[in-house]
């Protein structure tokens, strides 16, 4: 009797099923789904098997490839072990493929390990979703999140193997009717900035603007180089003490979403997440950057995350906590030769110094 661990790939939770060398793939198929009843939807003769076997080993049940699994990403190495002409024949004996001949002997199977990789057809996995009493009942955080993650499981399915959607694939008018309900308007903190350090951003931007030309001309990747020196100015006022992190990638948990911000600023447990607002569209840059601060505040297990969506000239700020979400947005105002003007600038830099400063530090205007 032999005790081979599978693995649903998109789900990435093992499961044991216990079955005879002698006896076959087919059947295995069979026990399989009678452990997932509730998940796998499809007849049994549909699942499609493959070896979790790569480079001479079997892989390992705590490895980083189940990790991500678990969260939804399949890695490539996985799609490269279930390429149609490596699926298992069911009529061929499970002996064939996990004992082996001499001259063919395969690895031990024994403990912490993953032998089988199950591939369901599109649409045939269902999650075990929380009903619509036990999400009424449920922390605020929670409650967003369960909604949420029906919007994006509905994408997920489009996209077979990958199982989490990127929040760049997302639209403001799929994730709009969750945000909107939680959404309040707020003043922002902010923090005086002395007028010596304005001075400076403003020439660094004066120069910026004389170097690369009109802001809207051209590439849109040009704006970052505009937006960067305002986070780097002010992040410089904290001596050190404020992180930037550039293109920050995050893979949610809980939150069924992956993506990347453009830069993180990172101060202790405070986080900024920026994104930059790509063709102008500030509801969508929005769509992302609140699905990927919510990705965030379940990996990092944060009470609070901030957000920044910006063209340059539009700003639109958030602050993302379990109850609300708190939203600003403000304007740099620029003049015929596309400099900025000092007080509009000034207020920029002032709420994000007031954002990363402690809240004792900051005061409201």
């Amino acid at each position: 009797m032999l005790t081979l661990y599978c693995v649903v790939v998109g789900e990435g939770r093992p499961f044991p099923v216990e079955i005879d060398a002698e006896k076959t793939v087919g059947i295995l198929k069979d026990k399989i789904k009678e452990k997932k009843p509730q998940s796998i939807t499809c007849e049994a003769d549909r699942l499609e098997l493959y070896m979790a076997l790569k480079d001479g080993a079997w892989i390992g049940s705590k490895s980083s490839i189940v990790r991500e699994m678990k969260k939804g990403v399949v890695r490539d190495t996985v799609k490269e072990l279930i390429h149609e002409d490596m699926e298992l024949d069911p009529a061929d004996t499970i002996g064939t493929f996990f004992v082996g001949e001499q001259e063919e002997k395969k690895p031990e199977i024994g403990a912490r390990q993953i032998h089988v990789l199950v591939v369901v057809p599109s649409g045939k996995v269902t999650a075990l979703e929380e009903s619509k009493e036990d999400v009424e009942k449920l922390p605020i955080t929670r409650k967003r999140w369960a909604e949420l993650n029906k919007v994006l499981d509905v994408q997920k399915k489009m996209k077979m193997l990958d199982g989490i959607i990127a929040y760049s694939d997302l639209s403001w008018t799929m994730v709009e009717p969750i945000f909107e309900e939680y959404t309040i308007p707020y003043r922002p903190p902010k923090k005086e900035i002395d007028l010596n350090e304005m001075d400076g951003l403003y020439s660094c931007l004066l120069r910026f603007t004389k170097t690369f030309g009109r802001i809207f001309s051209g590439k849109e990747a040009k704006r970052l180089f505009f937006i960067a020196p305002i986070l780097a100015y002010v992040s410089y006022l904290f001596g050190g003490n404020v992180q930037v992190l550039v293109e920050e990638n995050v893979v949610g948990e809980k939150v069924h979403t992956n993506g990347r911000f453009e830069f993180v600023l990172r101060r202790g447990s405070k986080r900024i997440c920026i994104v930059e607002a790509k063709k102008d569209d500030m509801d969508q840059g929005l769509a992302q950057n609140l699905v990927g601060c919510e990705a965030l505040a379940d990996v990092e297990q944060l009470d609070v995350v901030y957000g920044i969506v910006t063209n340059y000239t539009q700003w639109i700020f958030f602050k993302s906590e379990k109850d609300w979400i708190h939203q600003h947005n403000t304007t740099i105002q620029l003049d015929q030769d596309d400099l900025p003007a000092q007080e509009s600038l000034r207020n920029i830099a002032e709420i994000i110094y007031g954002i990363l400063s402690d809240d004792n530090e900051s005061n409201n205007e």
